[in-house]
């Protein structure tokens, strides 16, 4: 993760500098930094058992595309978690899928979803 990290860094601080902004700064980006905390692929599969540290979602495979995401519920008692009732998942790695405006519809769906659940008015 080390070169990974240090090559990323340093594409980063080249972007900047190919772009003028040290300049208009008035110096370099790496003399501004106070801190800095970095957190690496392993972290994020060792802390939140993400495959390969990949925080973006499921694969984008022919198989987990659209309508074969996992479901905001589904119905089935060994699927759906038991422990905690209306429950609803929402997000890049269920229906419709990733991207801002399709997570965004599929909060709409489960808010829908949720209000008619409660028999409460839109």
């Amino acid at each position: 993760d080390a070169e990974l990290i240090d090559a990323a860094r340093e594409a980063v601080f080249l972007q900047f500098e190919r772009m003028g902004y040290c300049e208009t700064v008035g110096g370099s980006m790496k003399s501004m930094i106070k801190g800095e905390r970095v957190v690496s692929p392993t972290e994020w599969e060792t802390r939140y058992n993400i495959k390969h540290g990949a925080v973006f979602g499921l694969s984008h495979g022919l198989l987990q595309l659209a309508c074969f995401r996992p479901p905001r519920q589904t119905g089935l008692p060994g699927l759906d978690n038991a422990k905690v009732q209306g429950l609803h998942f929402v997000g890049a790695s269920t229906r419709p899928g990733n991207g801002v405006p399709l997570v965004l519809m599929g909060v709409a769906n489960a808010f829908e979803n949720i209000i008619a659940e409660q028999g409460a008015p839109a």
